[in-house]
C-alpha cells in the first residue's frame, strides 16, 4: 500500500486493514478475560503495547505515502514500520507459545489424572473381585454345609442310627429340617 501510486489500492486495502484491526482487538480483549496468571497478563500487556506502537507506525507509513516522497516512505518503512511489526509479531509469538505451554501442561495433568483414575478402577475392580469371591465362598458354605448336615442326619435316621444328638439352627430351611429330625429322635 505504501509504495503504490494508485490511491484506490489504499482505499480498498484500508477497509480490510480496519476490519482486521477490529477483529484483532476483539480477539485480544476476549483473550484478556480468559488469562488467569499474572505472567499471562503481562505477556498480553506487552502485546497490547506492541500493537499500539505498530498502529502508530502504520499511521506514520500511511502519512509518508500521502506525502508522495518515496525516500520518506522507505525511511518510515525501514526505521519505524518494520521494527514495530517485528516487535508485535514477537510479542504475539510469545503469547501464543505461553498459551501452548499452558495447554500442554493441562494435557499432561489430564493424562496424569486419567492414569490415576484407571489405576483406582483397577484396584477397585481387583478388590471387588477378592471380596466377591470371599462372600461367594462364605454364602456357598453357609448354604451347603447345613444341607449336607441335614442330609447326613436324615441318612442316619433312615438307617435307624439315633446315637448322635441332632442339632441345627432354625434360621434356614436346613436348620428347620434338622430341628424336625431332632424332634423325631
Amino acid at each position: 500500500i505504501a509504495l503504490s501510486s494508485e490511491p484506490e489500492v489504499g482505499e480498498i486495502l484500508g477497509k480490510d486493514i480496519d476490519t482486521t484491526q477490529k477483529n484483532y482487538d476483539t480477539l485480544l480483549s476476549a483473550l484478556g478475560q480468559r488469562l488467569d496468571t499474572d505472567a499471562e497478563q503481562l505477556l498480553l500487556k506487552r502485546t497490547l503495547i506492541a500493537g499500539k506502537d505498530f498502529t502508530l507506525a502504520r499511521t506514520e507509513l500511511v502519512a509518508a505515502r500521502d506525502s508522495g516522497l518515496t525516500s520518506r516512505i522507505q525511511q518510515v518503512y525501514a526505521k519505524r514500520f518494520l521494527p514495530a511489526s517485528n516487535t508485535l509479531l514477537f510479542a504475539l509469538h510469545t503469547l501464543v507459545q505461553s498459551q501452548r505451554d499452558a495447554l500442554d501442561a493441562s494435557a499432561k495433568e489430564v493424562a496424569r489424572q486419567g492414569g490415576m483414575a484407571r489405576a483406582a478402577l483397577w484396584v477397585f475392580g481387583a478388590l471387588s473381585l477378592v471380596i466377591g469371591t470371599f462372600l461367594g465362598l462364605w454364602l456357598v458354605r453357609s448354604i451347603t454345609r447345613p444341607i449336607a448336615l441335614a442330609g447326613a442326619t436324615a441318612d442316619r435316621v433312615a438307617g435307624l442310627d439315633l446315637r448322635q444328638d441332632i442339632t441345627g439352627q432354625q434360621r434356614d430351611v436346613a436348620g428347620r429340617v434338622l430341628a424336625s429330625l431332632e424332634v423325631m429322635h
